[in-house]
């Protein structure tokens, strides 16, 4: 924001920013201090594929869930990869904080 400022011709410092940003109850989206440090009451499940060599697809798949930021609010994207060919087998947008984990199955025959 002070980068920001500057370049319009203000003459401002971070400590300034920081101030006026705290007056106006703005805060910076990024993530925190000690954002992944687990909580105590959270169960700890075990590592199922330690030991295990992925040498061939349809092997073992992955589901990754990401949140997108847009300026009316976030966007969920869901991806199914495969691990050992890393393609991407089905994917999916969602606008609504609902499920939308199942869909992406939905259209796969998993093998046996």
């Amino acid at each position: 924001m002070t980068v920001f400022l500057k370049s319009k011709g203000l003459a401002i410092n971070h400590k300034q920013v920081e101030r006026l940003m705290g007056v106006m109850s703005l805060q910076a989206i990024y993530p925190k201090k000690r954002l992944s440090r687990p909580e105590s009451y959270h169960r700890v499940y075990p590592h199922l594929l330690a030991g295990l060599e992925v040498t061939h697809p349809d092997q073992v798949r992955c589901a990754d869930i990401t949140s997108i930021l847009q300026r009316k609010g976030f966007v969920s994207l869901v991806a199914v990869v495969d691990w050992a060919s890393r393609c991407v087998l089905s994917w999916k947008l969602s606008l609504t904080p609902e499920p939308i984990l199942s869909p992406c199955f939905s259209p796969m025959i998993l093998p046996s």
